[in-house]
Parts: structure tokens; sequence; C-alpha cells
């Protein structure tokens, strides 16, 4: 029999209590300027920027509107990878072999991203060429699983938060709503000069959440990761749609994938590397490998491919709870959604994410409501200022994604507290 997992090991977590925080009445969005039609608002402690039109215009409006910013972020950044042993020649090469691939509509965008902030493209390519390669966490449930059979989304995004030599990046995050000429409007959690996306969802309910997944099956010959989730959120408006828009690649490295549907109420695990794929649906049997088991209504994911032979291409043994933080991760996701069956919903999801320990590295965390179209975000705060930076500290902010586009209605649905 399973140990209990320490990692999300809590008295609230044995007995199914789920303590998300203390909900509060929502702030305003208040205007702190506007480009085109772009607009950059604050909302207590966050800024949600607002961008529209060609992507050019998008990049443009977003470059306008954050110039400093971008500026910060790209210098920094850039600076601190560098101090990694990261170098910009590095980076050229790796942009090099993905360059072919990134497709024309990103390419522009970051040209209007340059012309309005004053970067030089070269810099914003660079910080776009940055692999990501941490470790991260998430899961969907729906159904039985749920309060009121909605889909809900967790991801917790575990990047350092020493980012930065003078600054860090979570100075600079933000949450972005885009609404594209040519596609479907979506809300991405960033960062000031940050293009790409790794956790969003779409006006047609799609939630995305991307973990990585180490292998030996890998190339920078692809699409870069950031900008397959763009294109999926851009273009997605069903499960089936949005798992070929994955499938389709060309794929570069070992990457985890959650995507659900709200309006379907289903979602799926995708495994991925340069030359494979699976696939596990809710329930799944493919997922029975021991030690991993399926759960009816969820999947979840961490650091780790469950499917064998994507897993050969990751590691020797299959992962144990006293040697494997990835581990630990998928085994106390599985707990609580066990311990809370039928009892989750938004508030629950936060709670469950709030149950990484204190001093865990995490930039940002989100749950996402993709029936309602409701996404909630927590955002780290600066490491020096601050005991206990990650976002699972910090407050979450509730977006309506639908009130958002269409200018009315409360866009901020509440705000919870610890």
């Amino acid at each position: 029999m399973r140990r209990p997992n320490s990692f999300f090991l809590k008295t609230a977590f044995l007995l199914g209590i789920v303590l998300g925080g203390c909900r509060t009445a929502p702030p305003s969005l208040q205007v702190l300027a506007e480009q085109g039609g772009g607009s950059l608002y604050a909302c207590g402690s966050q800024q949600l920027l607002m961008v529209r039109g060609t992507p050019f215009e998008m990049g443009f409006q977003h470059g306008r509107l954050l110039a400093a910013d971008v500026r910060a972020v790209v210098e920094d950044v850039l600076q601190w990878t560098e101090s990694r042993g990261l170098t910009r020649e590095h980076l050229r090469a790796i942009h090099a072999s993905l360059e072919p691939h990134v497709p024309n509509r990103y390419s522009a965008e970051l040209a209007g991203l340059a012309a309005g902030s004053g970067v030089p493209l070269e810099d914003l390519e660079l910080l776009h060429a940055l692999p990501s390669r941490f470790h991260c966490s998430g899961a969907a449930v729906a159904g039985s699983m749920t309060r009121d059979g909605k889909l809900y989304h967790s991801r917790s995004l575990d990047y350092f938060l020493d980012m930065g030599i003078t600054d860090r990046i979570q100075n600079h995050a933000l949450l972005i709503v885009r609404v594209p000429a040519d596609g479907i409007p979506s809300a991405v959690p960033a960062w000031a000069g940050f293009l790409g996306a790794v956790t969003g969802m779409n006006l047609s309910g799609i939630s995305i959440g991307e973990k990585g997944s180490s292998s030996r099956d890998e190339s920078y010959d692809g699409m870069p990761m950031i900008f397959t989730v763009r294109e999926a959120l851009r273009r997605g408006s069903t499960l089936e749609q949005t798992v070929e828009i994955f499938r389709a690649g060309p794929r570069t490295c070992g990457f985890n994938y959650i995507v659900g549907s709200g309006d379907e109420g289903e979602a799926v695990a995708l495994e991925v590397t340069r030359s494979h794929f699976a696939v596990f649906g809710f329930g799944d049997p493919a997922e029975d490998v021991a030690p991993h088991t399926a759960l009816p209504d969820a999947v979840r994911r961490s650091n780790h491919f469950v499917d064998p032979t994507l897993a050969g291409t990751q590691r020797e043994e299959e992962p144990l709870d006293n040697s494997s933080g990835s581990w630990q991760k998928y085994a106390g996701i599985t707990d609580y959604l066990l311990a809370n069956r039928g009892k989750l919903d938004a508030e629950s999801m936060v709670a469950m994410l709030r149950l990484y320990p204190a001093d865990h590295s995490c930039l940002h965390q989100a749950v996402m409501c993709s029936t309602d179209r409701v996404i909630w975000i927590s955002q780290a705060v600066d490491d020096r200022l601050s005991a206990t930076p990650g976002a699972q500290n910090q407050t979450f902010y509730g977006y309506d994604l639908r009130a958002l586009i269409d200018g009315g209605g409360t866009a901020v649905r509440g705000v919870l507290t610890r």
C-alpha cells in the first residue's frame, strides 16, 4: 500500500477539509494607461494587460504600455542566465534551431513588442529561446470529483524565485488577456516582455497547463513549447481539436500537459517528447502503471512520464515516494483528490495548491474553472523582501474572462486571501 505523502501531508488534507482561504469583496479594475486597443489595469496587488488586434498591434500595445518593465525583464533575465553559464551565444544557437518553426504571427508580435518598447528584437528573441525546464504540477477534475460537476484545472509554475540580478521577474508579473483579430481570446499569466504561454484559458473553455518532463528524446528543431501553447489557446475550441495541435508539432523536448474543456466536462493528460505522444483521459486504464493509478473524473501530472515508452526515454526505474520530488507531487495530488472527492471547487483546488511548503519556489499558481470561464491567479513576490515569496503564500484574484472582454458585468469575481 502506498504511504501518505509528506509533501502534501497536513491535517486538513487527511480529513478532507478544504481551506482555500478567506474570500473577500473583489476590487474594481483601475485603468493605468491605454494605447490603441490595449489597456493596462491595476487590480489590488496585481496588474492586467489587455491587448487587441493583429499580432503586430498586440505586441506594440504590450511594448508601449510596459516599455520600462519589458526592458527591466529582458536585461535582468539575460544577465541572470549568463551568470548561470547560459551565454547569449548558446541562446542564439537555440533560437536559430527554433526560429524556422515559429509561426509568422509570433515573429510579428515580437517585432511589435520591440517597436513599442524600444528593446532590441534580438534580445527579445533570446529571452523567448530560454528553455523551460523546471518542476511544475497540475490536475483537472470534473463530474463526480467536484461539488457542482464543473471542470476545475489547477496549475503551479515552480520556477526559480531569484530570476534576475538587480530585479526579479515576478515584480513584473501580469495577467495578459489577448483578443486577436483572427483567433479565440485567451487569458495567460505571464510577465512584461514575455509573449509565450505555459498556463492559460481561452473563451471557448479550453484550459492548458504545461510541466517540464526531461527526456533523452529531444531536439530544438521544432516549434517552441511556449508558442505551441499559444496556438492551442488561439485555435482550440474542442478537446480533440486542441490535442491535435499538440500532436502536430513539430515537437521539441519532453513535456507533460493537462488540457481541459469546460463545455465538454473532460480533460486529458498529454505526455510528449520529440518522437512520442501519449494521451490519458479520465479513469484511463493506461494510467494503471504501478505505482501510478487511474482516478475517475480526474487527471494529474508532475514532472515524470507514466507511459512506459516515454518513461524509457527518461529513467531506468519507476519513481519512488522517498526518492523523487516529482513522484511526491503526483502522489500528494492523488491523495488530496481522493480525500475531497465530490467536494472539489475553485476554493478547494486553491487549498490544494497552498499545501506546497511555504519555502517552495513557485512563480505563479492558477485554478481555472473553464466551464464558467473564470481564472484564479496568485503571483510570487520579491524573494528579497519576503520570507515566504512563493505564489502559494499569496492572494488569489479571480477574473471572469467573458466580462473582461465584453467590458461589462463584474470582471473580478473575488479575492482569496490566506
